[in-house]
């Protein structure tokens, strides 16, 4: 009988550890790094990876922006820039100390990803004409600063690729933290592509101009603005239900929520997919139940922010549309669930803590996070940023062959 019992128990015990993710690994508490430190890394961009010699920029113990050899530019197609690409981040001369220049990229990565210790075939810092040299340190802050704008995307590194995940990769937010439940966000590299991104962006943006090409005055200005098309009275903020910018928008939309990011829990998250939805396959025929007036996209112009807040659902997805050179400035803050964002209660933008994370994910790349998580839109200094939204739970309720995405056009008309 014991026998059996005991088997039992492990049965229970390996069926339990199949649905549970893996805590993520802390923060090494003795590692420090500060602006000047070389280090080494291997980034990750579509699988494939790279071992590069790096620069430190700034640092804290979640994210750290690096200057890295310009080899390591991203292309318009999201791979890496070969010599004959056109990249789509731009490539920066750096002061050497001998005298010469060299060329570089910024980045922003994971803290942990950094090692000291020399990594085989590495890629150095080079002059023009192929010889090793290292910027000096003026001169990497003072361009990160003025002529970068302080522009670092979001890219994929870890210190040793037995770590490398090919279908996602984490943030996280403090050193305590868990994959989606706790102080950790979730990206899925390529969840749209360029051309889909277009899609959302395109309708959002025929939309707008349908509506305000119908009020000019005299001078061509428009003479009213539909109440609806602004987030709370902000003109550089609009907000546009992808089911109100045309039917491809709308199906697409469809597509993305129902078809790849709840598969997406199914098979990469099924521990936090139990534990959210109390099952972690079918959720396809799960009430699907989307924050009101999403999902969106939101048009963030000149001077266009969002603060602080929480979305209180299970999942919000975010994903950012606009092409890289489309604007400067933006980016999405995040802070640790540890403690409150804001100094007291209303507190302006100004009176708001420095946040853990401020992530700028390339295009198309989708960014999840729990319902608790505070984020806030920083401030689009220029251009256009484009952002689809969407906060949602799921519920028990069989929709049956009804599509979802329907029915929350009918809860929310």
């Amino acid at each position: 009988v014991f026998p059996r019992i005991i088997e039992g128990i492990r049965a229970c015990m390996a069926a339990l550890s199949a649905v549970m993710p893996a805590p993520s690994p802390t923060v090494p508490e003795t590692t420090v790094w500060r602006p000047g430190n070389f280090a080494y890394c291997y980034l990750i961009v579509r699988g494939v990876s790279r071992a590069a010699r790096v620069f430190v920029v700034e640092s804290t113990l979640c994210q750290t922006v690096v200057a890295a050899p310009a080899r390591f530019a991203v292309n318009h197609s999201g791979d890496w820039a070969e010599s004959h690409d056109i990249a789509v981040q731009p490539s920066f001369q750096l002061a050497c100390a001998d005298g010469h220049t060299c060329a570089v990229v910024f980045h922003s990565l994971d803290t942990r990803a950094l090692v000291a210790a020399a990594l085989p075939e590495a890629m150095d810092f080079s002059t023009p004409d192929g010889k090793c040299a290292d910027p000096t340190q003026d001169s990497v802050l003072s361009v990160y600063l003025c002529e970068a704008g302080e522009r670092a995307d979001r890219i994929q590194a870890v210190s040793d690729m037995s770590g490398a995940n090919k279908f996602y990769h984490e943030v996280i937010l403090a050193t305590e933290n868990f994959p989606f439940h706790n102080n950790s966000i979730i990206l899925i590299p390529d969840l749209l592509t360029k051309e889909e991104c277009h899609i959302l962006m395109d309708g959002a943006n025929d939309h707008v101009k349908s509506i305000i090409d119908g009020s000019l005055d005299a001078a061509g200005k428009p003479q009213t603005r539909p109440a609806w098309l602004d987030i709370a009275d902000k003109p550089s903020l609009h907000r546009l239900r992808t089911s109100k910018i045309g039917s491809h928008a709308s199906s697409l939309a469809s597509t993305i929520m129902i078809h790849r990011v709840l598969p997406f829990f199914e098979q990469n998250l099924p521990g936090v997919s139990q534990t959210l939805f109390g099952q972690c396959s079918g959720l396809k025929e799960m009430q699907f139940l989307a924050s009101p007036q999403e999902p969106a996209v939101n048009i963030y112009t000149e001077g266009g922010e969002f603060s602080v807040h929480t979305d209180k659902c299970s999942v919000t997805v975010n994903v950012l549309l606009s092409e890289p050179d489309a604007f400067v400035g933006g980016g999405t803050a995040f802070w640790s669930q540890d403690s409150a964002a804001t100094l007291g209660a209303g507190a302006a933008m100004a009176e708001v803590r420095d946040e853990s994370v401020l992530l700028r994910p390339r295009q198309g790349t989708g960014v999840i996070f729990n319902g608790a998580v505070e984020h806030s839109g920083r401030t689009t200094k220029s251009g256009i940023r484009h952002l689809f939204v969407c906060s949602f739970d799921l519920g028990t309720w069989n929709l049956g062959m009804k599509d979802p995405m329907s029915v929350e056009a009918e809860r929310h008309p």
